[in-house]
C-alpha cells in the first residue's frame, strides 16, 4: 500500500509544479511543490527515503535537502 501511495504521488507531481529529487540511483523523480512544502524537515526526509527505496530498492545512507528561500 505504501508503495503504491508513492508511485500515485510521483504521478500527480507530474502534472502540477514539481521538485526534482534525484536517487541514490542516478533516477530523476518529480515530487509536488504544493504537498512538500508542507512538510517538516523530519518529514521531507523520510518521504525522499522511502521514494528512494521504492524507486532504487534501497534506504539511501543520506538525505540532502537544499532550501531556497525567494
Amino acid at each position: 500500500m505504501k508503495k503504491l501511495l508513492l508511485v500515485a504521488a510521483i504521478g500527480v507531481a507530474g502534472l502540477l509544479s514539481a521538485i526534482p529529487l534525484r536517487t541514490s540511483c542516478n533516477k530523476v523523480v518529480e515530487l509536488n511543490s504544493s504537498y512538500v512544502n508542507q512538510l517538516s524537515d523530519a518529514n521531507l526526509a523520510q518521504l525522499v527515503a522511502d521514494i528512494n527505496k521504492a524507486v532504487c530498492g534501497v534506504y539511501p545512507t543520506s538525505v540532502t535537502v537544499y532550501l531556497s528561500h525567494h
